[in-house]
């Protein structure tokens, strides 16, 4: 890939909040021409071709030194108080199971207060939980008054309610296609 759909890439990674290759190459597709339209965008259609078509290997490793520039450090004390499930007890293939990542805001400064916001994931819906904090000691009391029922049970509230959208647009797909062929 050229400098060109590097830079694209990157833009569109930014304004997106930086998610992973495998989150953000499926949704290019849909992003792309919605940044063009608002101007946040300005790109070939050569470029645009290779960004919509871009694996999320590629995107990986083509943003791999971007994603280097990190002004955070784990916190051990932090780490041993937290349990930690490895990926042998995880099941991705329905909701209640999540990723919790500290997200600093200070736009890659040292000095100063800046906000950071602790955000809860769900791997299989996508549905997030992000709680403001002050500074990291607020950390332990922020995941003391995280409540993994009532997110378990709102995530597979939204699911039911994903699936039932779903559903109602495949009967309307459905209805659309038979009126054509009546139609044709």
């Amino acid at each position: 890939y050229d400098q060109e759909v590097v830079d694209a890439l990157k833009k569109v990674w930014y304004i997106l909040d930086m998610p992973c290759g495998k989150r953000l190459a499926p949704y290019l597709k849909e992003i792309v021409p919605v940044l063009e339209k608002k101007g946040e965008l300005k790109i070939s259609n050569e470029v645009r071709e290779k960004l919509i078509k871009i694996s999320a290997a590629s995107i990986d490793r083509l943003l791999k030194e971007e994603r280097k520039r990190s002004y955070t450090k784990s916190g051990s004390l932090l780490k041993k108080q937290i349990p930690i499930k490895t990926f042998a007890d995880w099941n991705e293939n329905r909701p209640g199971f999540i990723e919790i990542d500290l997200v600093d805001h200070s736009g890659g400064l040292s000095r100063g207060i800046y906000a950071q916001t602790l955000d809860a994931t769900d791997v299989f819906t996508g549905w997030t939980e992000t709680i403001c904090v002050e500074n990291k000691s607020q950390i332990k009391e922020v995941y003391k008054s995280l409540n993994p029922a009532e997110l378990q049970r709102q995530i597979i509230q939204l699911q039911e309610k994903l699936f039932e959208i779903v559903r109602k647009k495949r009967v309307y797909e459905k209805r659309r296609l038979e009126e054509e062929k009546i139609f044709v």
